[in-house]
């Protein structure tokens, strides 16, 4: 513990030295509280902590969704508005349903009565699809549609994503 000397406190005081005006009831010195140094920058931190947090979850979406015969997920390379490239996977639920023909990807904003031109999904070499240009024209609430056609069947899997600005 560090000694002051009493002519350093009373420099301190805002009333130029005079302590009388600064005396609690029992006639001691009061000194205003202060914050340590180190609550601010830990505070910045921890804020910029969450904040990566926080773009890092959103940037990297998976979503999941079921149809009768497939598992499907969708990756997002961005929440952001724009056009954006979205990559598929499927897996079949174990039963072997037809030949998957196409994949396609429908944005709909249906609140406002709005859809995105329907994208054409390409296959890639491990199985997954790929469908560049997915155009989300603004923030909100969107539905993004996924249709798998085969020979036999179409299956929908629908995904609901917040687009941000």
């Amino acid at each position: 513990m560090r000694l002051i000397r009493l002519r350093s406190i009373r420099a301190m005081l805002p009333s130029g030295g005079d302590a009388a005006s600064n005396r609690s009831p029992a006639g001691a010195c009061r000194l205003a509280p202060t914050t340590p140094a180190f609550t601010q920058p830990a505070l910045v931190a921890l804020v910029l902590a969450l904040l990566v947090t926080l773009v890092a979850c959103a940037s990297s979406d998976r979503l999941t969704a079921q149809t009768a015969s497939y598992t499907v997920r969708l990756a997002l390379s961005e929440r952001r508005t724009g056009e954006r490239q979205a990559i598929i996977a499927i897996e079949n639920h174990g039963r072997q349903p037809g030949a998957i023909e196409a994949v396609r990807i429908l944005p709909l904003m249906r609140q406002h009565g709005m859809a995105s031109p329907e994208v054409v999904a390409r296959p890639l070499a491990d199985g997954r699809y790929q469908a560049d240009g997915v155009l989300f024209s603004m923030d909100g609430e969107w539905q993004i549609e996924v249709a798998i056609d085969r020979s036999d069947a179409r299956e929908l899997a629908e995904f609901q994503v917040t687009i941000w600005p």
